[in-house]
């Protein structure tokens, strides 16, 4: 149902509110990284589709958005395959409006890659 902000009869379609989280933000490279969207959620309470991305990676990684495991589900994972800075995306999708992206930054140390 929509929501009618301010009691005088029209009623707005609100845009949903990703909101996006790691167990831990420095990990090692070769470990999985568990990433939760659970708590995003729309003003009009309408389902929520899930869109994880890689928003920005080392040059040198060979992995592309599409291989995140569940990248369409509210969790999300990855194995990152270099070591360095990384930005994990996530939109979520009302069925009308995306959300603006949430962003997880994680620092990738050597580890085991």
């Amino acid at each position: 149902p929509d929501v009618d902000n301010n009691c005088d009869g029209w009623f707005f379609v609100n845009r949903p509110y990703a909101v996006a989280a790691a167990a831990n933000t420095s990990v090692a490279c070769g470990d999985l990284v568990t990433l939760t969207g659970g708590g995003s959620w729309d003003p009009d309470n309408d389902v929520l589709e899930y869109y994880w991305y890689y928003s920005f990676q080392p040059i040198n990684s060979a992995l592309v958005s599409s291989g995140i495991t569940g990248g369409t589900t509210d969790t999300a994972s990855f194995t990152p395959d270099v070591p360095g800075t990384w930005r994990i995306g996530l939109l979520v999708n009302d069925g009308l409006f995306n959300s603006v992206p949430a962003i997880i930054t994680l620092d990738v140390t050597q580890g085991g890659c």
